[in-house]
């Protein structure tokens, strides 16, 4: 998240454009490729089981490709003023150094990957939820709105990386690969290993029956 102009607008506005986007994109191009967008998704789906590497490398070149042609529309269609380096490059809030920007970052993403790995865990392909969009919408929206002003919220390693191809500016491209990278790895290989096989040894709640109260009957 970064404005198109000299002052920063009210989170609440990428905040719900880029949640908005990411279920107009779940929509339409889920059932085709997953619909990652994202090389941090991508990674995730790797380490999950959800994708074989070859198909993960053609991804994410497709989406730095992606990123780089959407920003560079952009640019064209904007007025120039509105888009002078660095607007649109992803970079660290005032006072925020670099290592805080990084463990940001590895925070949100940690958390988008976590909801995903949700979804996969539970995903019945004869029976899809159609809500899933929404929800992750939703999560993208949350995670722009609390991390936007200390690290843009990119979550989004080729979302980073358009916008400082075309503006030429790399200061700190680097920690919007390792944090959202290091952040969805860890979390996806957490979920995988840890969480997934726990849940799996608990019985089923339609199994279990649950008092009403604490209350015996005399």
């Amino acid at each position: 998240m970064t404005p198109l102009g000299p002052t920063a607008p009210p989170l609440a506005h990428p905040a719900m454009a880029f949640g908005f986007m990411v279920v107009a994109n779940a929509c339409a191009f889920g059932p085709v490729s997953g619909a990652h967008m994202n090389p941090a998704v991508t990674l995730a789906a790797l380490l999950y089981g959800q994708l074989d590497a070859l198909p993960a490398l053609g991804y994410v070149l497709a989406q730095m490709l992606g990123a780089t042609l959407g920003f560079g529309a952009l640019q064209a269609t904007s007025p120039s003023a509105a888009t002078l380096p660095p607007v649109g490059v992803t970079q660290p809030g005032p006072g925020v150094s670099a290592l805080a920007a990084v463990l940001v970052e590895a925070v949100l993403t940690g958390t988008l990957a976590l909801a995903l790995c949700g979804v996969w865990a539970t995903h019945d392909a004869t029976r899809p939820d159609p809500s899933v969009p929404i929800k992750l919408g939703l999560v993208v929206a949350g995670l722009v709105y609390a991390g936007g002003y200390a690290t843009g919220a990119s979550i989004n390693p080729a979302r980073s990386f358009g916008p400082a191809l075309l503006q030429g500016t790399w200061d700190y491209q680097w920690v919007y690969w390792v944090g959202p990278l290091g952040g969805a790895a860890l979390a996806t290989l957490a979920h995988r290993y840890v969480l997934l096989p726990r849940a799996r040894r608990l019985p089923d709640r339609d199994d279990v029956a649950l008092p009403l109260n604490d209350k015996t009957e005399p």
